[in-house]
């Protein structure tokens, strides 16, 4: 059984959403609200889809809670507490590939390993695995310029899987 600071982190939600909204300012329209008094809670354990007409917000809630970019109100908690910054917990796969053009895909697969100071055995092997999983092998020295459109996208979403985050957003 674990400490009373574990548990109460277990029976919390995984995602809080409080009262968030996001408005986008453009030289163009003005002031833009995406998102308006927005509240959701996400359990541990739980698989969450967001479904809406283009343009309703939902990739934008998942860069709020990746900590890509900032509430204009409101607040969000991840595993407790609140996300303020780049949400380094989480794995976040975005529409498009965006791997790092310079990097090779197996230094793209372990660019959130690094972050973590995983040992470079460990980094290896981890990145060894998912580019197998994906079925990537072969390609681990290309650069995404390199690579297929479908390549890129197992890449980008290996890359969020190799460092066992707890929550996976894909936008």
């Amino acid at each position: 059984m674990g400490s009373i600071e574990e548990r109460a982190k277990e029976n919390s939600p995984a995602i809080q959403v409080e009262n968030v909204s996001k408005i986008f300012q453009t030289s163009k329209q003005g002031n833009v609200l995406a998102l308006n008094d927005i509240t959701l809670s996400v359990p541990h354990g739980e698989f969450v889809t967001l479904v809406g007409p283009s343009g309703c917000g939902k990739s934008t809630l998942l860069r709020l809670i990746a900590g890509l970019s900032s509430l204009s109100s409101g607040r969000i908690l991840f595993q407790g507490a609140e996300v303020r910054e780049l949400n380094t917990k989480v794995g976040y796969v975005p529409q498009e590939s965006k791997l790092f053009p310079w990097l090779t895909l197996e230094e793209n697969v372990g660019f959130g390993l690094d972050a973590r100071r995983y040992a470079r055995e460990e980094r290896e092997s981890r990145t060894r695995h998912f580019i197998n999983l994906a079925g990537l092998n072969g390609f681990e020295k290309h650069y995404p310029a390199q690579l297929s459109g479908g390549m890129s996208k197992r890449a980008s979403i290996i890359r969020a899987l190799a460092y066992d985050p707890p929550v996976i957003l894909m936008d």
